[in-house]
């Protein structure tokens, strides 16, 4: 298979079709991969066997980086903020108030960009990250995500691991808030039933290994709570072969659309003024023998000299404007 390259940076025009069937034939050969799904899912990139001397594409996943040793490299600022226009995102979820309260959609993930100050590199930016996963194309994003969409095992076994509920670990006795409040049970109890059953579609023996634990993120700006459930179950041989089709098939993650997957996307698509693009996309990496995937979340959006940080958070009939708007903005950070 000859790579995809276009002076060393993978196009990113490659078909949804020509994507899967790339990917299913790089996990058939045994061959390592990285490659990305946009959000939409009209496309995305694949570069068979990446390393440093091939791709100025950066990344850091489970099995497989070429980022440089910490000690090459300047330590990166955290990013600074233009503030946002508060008014914007309520327009957003005042949008969303009638399909949630008609039962319509049950929770739907809005987002926001936010203009970060001049002066900051994206390539600094991702030098400087410890995200569990990270990726950086030049001149399109980079992105720092703490958040697995699925991992796949030579033996068939598939996990998912959604993460809904974040709080600033600042906030008064703020452990206790996120797992007691009603909104965030809410939220991230539906999404758990929305993965297993989609996983129940494509595996056997779906369950629910772990639900709603409380996990940690260190940023340069503080210190953040979240609630993380693992859901696995295991592929027939047929579909263990064709990963690129399983995926395609639980696209758009439901963590970052909503539930019910295609109302809330819906949703999404009328309330939003621009597409998502690779944010709230995927990412992944196989060595051969894992294919590691990650939500595109705590993403940065390039545009020419300016930068723009994405983020968002899922809303529900109990949530409250401010508190929402408040945690869109607790998820600009640098990890």
């Amino acid at each position: 298979m000859s790579p995809v390259f276009k002076n060393d940076t993978p196009t990113m025009d490659l078909n949804p079709e020509a994507l899967r069937d790339a990917i299913n034939r790089c996990w058939q050969a045994r061959t390592p991969f990285l490659f990305a799904i946009d959000y939409e899912l009209t496309g995305g990139f694949l570069i068979p066997e990446p390393d440093l001397a091939t791709t100025e594409v950066g990344f850091v996943f489970p099995g497989g980086t070429n980022k440089p040793a910490r000690e090459t490299f300047r330590e990166a600022r955290s990013p600074g903020i233009v503030q946002p226009d508060p008014d914007s995102y309520r327009r957003l979820f005042d949008g969303a108030r009638g399909a949630l309260a008609s039962k319509a959609v049950q929770v739907v993930n809005l987002s926001e960009r936010t203009r970060i100050a001049p002066g900051v590199d994206a390539r600094d930016l991702f030098l400087a990250s410890r995200a569990p996963y990270q990726i950086y194309v030049p001149g399109r994003f980079v992105c720092f995500s703490p958040e697995c969409f699925v991992r796949i095992t030579a033996d068939g076994t598939i996990t998912t691991r959604p993460i809904k509920g974040t709080i600033n670990a600042a906030c008064p006795d703020a452990e206790h808030t996120l797992m007691t409040s009603p909104k965030e049970i809410a939220e991230h109890t539906a999404t758990v039933r929305l993965v297993e059953e989609e996983l129940a579609n494509i595996a056997k023996g779906v369950h629910v290994a772990r639900f709603r634990a409380v996990e940690t993120i260190e940023t340069r700006s503080g210190t953040l709570l979240q609630t993380v459930s693992d859901v696995s179950g295991t592929l027939d041989p047929a579909d263990l072969d064709r990963p690129g089709d399983l995926l395609f098939r639980l696209l758009p993650a439901g963590s970052v659309t909503g539930v019910p997957r295609a109302a809330a996307h819906a949703l999404i698509q009328a309330l939003e003024t621009r597409p998502r693009g690779y944010y709230c996309g995927i990412a992944g990496y196989s060595d051969g023998q894992t294919l590691e995937t990650a939500v595109l979340i705590r993403f940065i959006e390039i545009e020419g000299e300016t930068l723009w940080y994405r983020s968002g958070g899922g809303v529900t009939a109990d949530s409250v404007c401010d508190r929402e708007y408040a945690e869109i903005l607790d998820k600009i950070y640098l990890q």
